[in-house]
């Protein structure tokens, strides 16, 4: 009966030496993921989104929701042609649209979805499991402590300047 026991307690340490460390591996991986688990935006936005530090246009929304576009006053010779954008909520993915597609769609300019979402970035530095010194800015759609990260440029982020003009209503 001593041998039956001490091969019990070997793996009883066996589990707890390799088992107590994935378990809090997995603990620590689902407070990372669960926020993003319960963003679910019910409403598309429109933005702008300029692929370099200037361009020759912009877009702005007046209150009743209508986009215009103007030529910048700045005047680089690599300036580069801002374009809108609409973002699908429910596909996580945007496309070109026109500013007569943009108006023909009801925005609202304010800044959170009627359902209470806004878009914004996201500062980020290294996680504690890996020991990352470096830092990352990521664009999320976020309401209240919960935030789902979302892409809108294909561009450096240090160049791309996003403009959120509305949401769709």
């Amino acid at each position: 009966m001593a041998k039956v026991s001490k091969q019990n307690s070997k793996l009883l340490q066996a589990l707890l030496f390799f088992g107590a460390p994935i378990i809090i591996l997995a603990i620590a991986l689902g407070i990372i993921a669960t926020p993003s688990l319960f963003v679910h935006p019910a409403h598309n936005f429109v933005f702008s989104s300029c692929p370099d530090y200037s361009c020759t246009n912009y877009f702005s929304v007046d209150a009743s929701g209508a986009i215009t576009e103007a030529t910048s006053s700045r005047s680089y010779p690599y300036g580069s042609t801002a374009q809108l954008y609409l973002y699908n909520v429910t596909t996580d993915s945007y496309s070109p649209i026109s500013v007569e597609q943009a108006n023909a769609i009801s925005l609202s300019s304010s800044s959170a979805s009627p359902d209470g979402y806004s878009v914004g970035r996201s500062n980020s530095s290294g996680g504690f499991l890996f020991f990352d010194s470096g830092s990352t800015s990521s664009w999320v759609v976020k309401k209240g402590s919960f935030e789902k990260p979302i892409t809108l440029s294909n561009g450096p982020d240090y160049a791309t300047s996003i403009t959120i003009l509305g949401w769709e209503l």
